[in-house]
């Protein structure tokens, strides 16, 4: 028997699936859903969420400033007291909408860039592509918003993390990044192809220690909520996905329908998916290959994570162990 969740602070919410750009990376590369939530559903999702607690919405997609009303349903979730985080490549945008949300309070904007020029258009498939994010980043800069450039860490730039350190440093905000990516549902990339090497990886993690603890829960940082020994993640416990077409995940990574917001509650799906329980009995204590690993002090087990690599949430996610070696070998080196 599984525990009912009380409430769930932190709630991604996949405003459409379109999208601009056909990033090499990109874990929904050929997959299609069904027709986005229209307005007034997602408006009825917010009145939801309020009931269950929730205080901080990502909205991403796809892309975001893809739909006519993003400004609209901004400012709805901040009007309805909901902080909101706004995922976007920076394409696809008039400067009279990055405008309008930029001066919405209580929403801070994260803005993918992984390279400098041509480096970033080959990453996204689409040419311009770093000139119109770079763009967008700008005039949020200017009309005074927060902002963070997310990059994720590919052999395809890898060497040039300098360069975009510059343009970071120049703009003033923050910086994101991650070596640590999904298969796609489709498989239309060589992943190997894009992953660091073993020894890129160590460099990497040798030359950012900051980012050592990236495969720990960032749901760990909010307040009020603890993981127990007993629970892996927070996946489908105080935070899940609601996608495009309205089915409820355990989370962006664990992609496993739980049901659909066009057809039950939110409330009614979380308490009686035969999903949910599964999710919730989840146990992260039982793999005695985990608990007697050198590197479990670098690594957090990812049920998500596994289930898109392995098939299963109860598998070990191969590439976790890997991250977490370079890790270890990286604190080790610099401790020497």
């Amino acid at each position: 028997m599984y525990r009912r969740a009380k409430y769930f602070p932190h709630v991604v919410l996949e405003a459409t699936s379109s999208c601009l750009c056909n990033c090499q990376h990109c874990m929904h590369q050929g997959t299609t859903y069904g027709e986005d939530l229209s307005l007034n559903e997602i408006l009825t999702l917010f009145s939801q969420l309020v009931r269950l607690g929730t205080f901080r919405i990502d909205i991403a997609g796809g892309e975001p400033l893809l739909r006519s009303d993003i400004v609209e349903i901004v400012k709805k979730a901040v009007e309805m007291r909901f902080r909101v985080s706004f995922f976007t490549s920076g394409n696809a945008f008039s400067q009279e909408q990055i405008r309008k949300l930029s001066t919405i309070p209580n929403v801070d904007f994260h803005v993918s860039i992984h390279g400098i020029g041509e480096i970033h258009d080959r990453i996204t498939q689409r040419q311009g592509s770093f000139q119109e994010a770079v763009e967008a980043t700008r005039i949020l800069i200017e009309s005074g918003a927060e902002v963070t450039i997310d990059s994720v860490v590919l052999q395809q730039n890898v060497r040039h993390l300098s360069a975009l350190a510059d343009l970071v440093s120049e703009m003033g905000v923050a910086w994101r990044k991650s070596p640590l990516i999904m298969k796609s549902a489709s498989q239309e990339y060589d992943i190997e192809g894009l992953r660091l090497s073993d020894k890129e990886l160590f460099r990497y993690y040798t030359q950012y220690p900051e980012e050592q603890g990236l495969l720990g829960s960032k749901l760990q940082s909010l307040p009020c909520i603890e993981l127990s020994e007993k629970v892996m993640c927070n996946a489908g416990i105080h935070t899940f996905l609601i996608r495009s077409d309205g089915e409820i995940c355990p989370c962006s990574w664990f992609r496993l329908p739980m049901g659909n917001v066009k057809e039950s509650s939110i409330r009614t799906i979380l308490d009686h998916s035969p999903v949910s329980s599964r999710v919730r009995s989840l146990d992260g204590m039982v793999y005695e290959e985990c608990r007697a690993c050198e590197f479990m002090s670098g690594c957090k087990r990812c049920p998500g994570y596994a289930f898109a690599e392995e098939g299963s949430e109860q598998s070990i996610p191969r590439e976790y162990c890997r991250q977490a070696k370079a890790i270890k070998s990286a604190i080790t080196s610099r401790n020497s």
